[in-house]
């Protein structure tokens, strides 16, 4: 997948974070991108801001006809 549009679905994350959990993406490391036109499972490693405090994050989006489904995550500290 190209670089702009691995950068549109990290841009879906951030609208994703934002809006439902109120979280700033500070960083975003795509480990795994198994989403193929707009289906599939996205796997990161994230750095997000919550007011003043910063955390560590892996978190799997699911897509269906590029919008975010789910995610499931695992605190990193």
């Amino acid at each position: 997948m190209a670089r702009s549009a691995e950068q549109g679905l990290i841009d879906k994350c951030a609208e994703y974070l934002r809006d439902s959990y109120g979280e700033e993406l500070v960083k975003c490391t795509i480990l795994d991108n198994g989403v193929d036109d707009g289906d599939g499972m996205l796997f990161t490693e994230c750095i997000v801001r919550v007011g003043g405090h910063t955390s560590r994050w892996q978190k799997a989006f699911t897509f269906s006809d590029g919008e975010i489904e789910h995610m499931t995550w695992r605190h990193l500290g």
